[in-house]
């Protein structure tokens, strides 16, 4: 403080009306009684929300809260959404409000996810959002099977679904790290002879090394149930499956992977083919695909799905259980998931053995719960 003169001091605080003071030479201290200002803020939100301000619960919305006049960082907390935080700045005597639309988590995820992924193990992954179809076929398709009931069926969920089929090499980083002695050499061919049970414990491996829920409840070997609301790592639903395999990418539902031609096209797959000549009782004599028995997996043109070896190769293991009841005129078919119990799972998909029209359709299936040297598995989870 200058000793000869007066000294005009002024504090000012955020939230407070400022004060004034003259100091002299003589006073050894001052001190200021600053009284607080407010601004009222309406906060509202759709859905309704805890209000949290500084950090500091203060309730639900809709609120009207008189609130210092300063900036003010607000944050709303509801289950299922996304968290919004915003800065804002209320002024003496002025009302302001604040109307949030919150994000569901279901559509930031879906909003935020890429189109293609790779995972922690170097398996590439295409996203599709399905649309309603009919599964199944009709009885007047040539070579259909009475188990192949029309069912329809709707989505609300949108998936990554494998753009290949599991490799013996994804399958021996799960059973390395699992302590399971590998049972082949790593290569890039499909896996195979795996059982629907070991199908799963891959899926809940690659779930829990990724830090996602698991989507299967295990109890030792055997699977008690599932978690529907997991994103984690699983097997298609055989509705998914027909979906990517019939739909995806194309106008209308078709009747083969390639279309409705009952005429395969060159490179469409992994067959029966005259270089299986000699290994097989039934061969497609006018169609070449190089291989006596699997092929590397990715080694045919991408289908128009834009995944890979859905005709061909090795069948698939999918999620369903395997069931002959008739489906119900009523029955809630959104993202259907097969009978809820069975004996057995279903088996989707033409393979390196198959040969006749019967097979080659991508309404096709089969029935069994044991490691089959024709069957191997793909992967897909929820996105949302």
């Amino acid at each position: 403080v200058n000793a000869s003169f007066d000294t005009e001091v002024k504090y000012e605080l955020e939230g407070y009306r400022g004060q004034t003071r003259i100091v002299s030479a003589l006073d050894r201290s001052v001190s200021f009684d600053l009284q607080p200002i407010f601004g009222q803020l309406e906060i509202s939100s759709t859905p309704s929300a805890e209000v949290f301000i500084g950090g500091k619960y203060t309730g639900r919305t809709p609120i009207q809260l008189d609130l210092p006049a300063k900036q003010h960082v607000i944050t709303l907390l509801t289950e299922g959404y996304m968290e919004k935080k915003k800065k804002v700045t209320v002024r003496e005597g002025e009302s302001h409000k604040f109307d949030a639309q919150l994000v569901s988590q279901k559509d930031y995820r879906l909003s935020a996810s890429e189109p293609h992924v790779t995972n922690s193990i170097g398996m590439s992954m295409t996203r599709f959002r399905h649309k309603h179809m009919t599964i199944g076929a009709p009885r007047n398709q040539k070579g259909q099977r009475a188990n192949e009931h029309l069912r329809e069926v709707d989505f609300s969920r949108a998936i990554y679904f494998g753009d290949t089929e599991v490799t013996q090499a994804h399958y021996n980083t799960f059973q390395t790290e699992k302590n399971i002695a590998p049972r082949a050499d790593p290569s890039e061919y499909p896996v195979h002879s795996v059982s629907w049970q070991e199908a799963v414990a891959f899926c809940n491996w690659l779930s829990l090394r990724e830090g996602l829920t698991p989507f299967y409840e295990i109890d030792g070997f055997k699977v008690i149930g599932f978690d529907k609301s997991s994103i984690g790592y699983r097997l298609p639903t055989e509705a998914e499956w027909e979906y990517v395999a019939r739909y995806a990418g194309k106008k209308k539902p078709t009747i083969f992977v390639w279309g409705d031609e009952y005429e395969i096209p060159e490179n469409a797959g992994n067959l029966a083919d005259i270089s299986a000549k000699g290994t097989v009782k039934i061969y497609l004599a006018d169609y070449n695909d190089g291989y006596a028995e699997s092929a590397p997996v990715g080694s045919y043109d991408p289908e128009p799905s834009g995944v890979l070896d859905m005709s061909g190769n090795v069948s698939e293991w999918v999620h369903d259980f395997y069931s002959l009841a008739l489906p119900e005129n009523k029955e809630n078919n959104l993202d259907y998931m097969g009978a809820e119990f069975g004996p057995s799972h279903i088996v989707k998909g033409s393979n390196y053995l198959s040969a006749d029209w019967t097979e080659l359709r991508a309404s096709f299936k089969e029935t069994s719960n044991d490691g089959r040297i024709d069957v191997g598995f793909r992967i897909a989870r929820f996105i949302h």
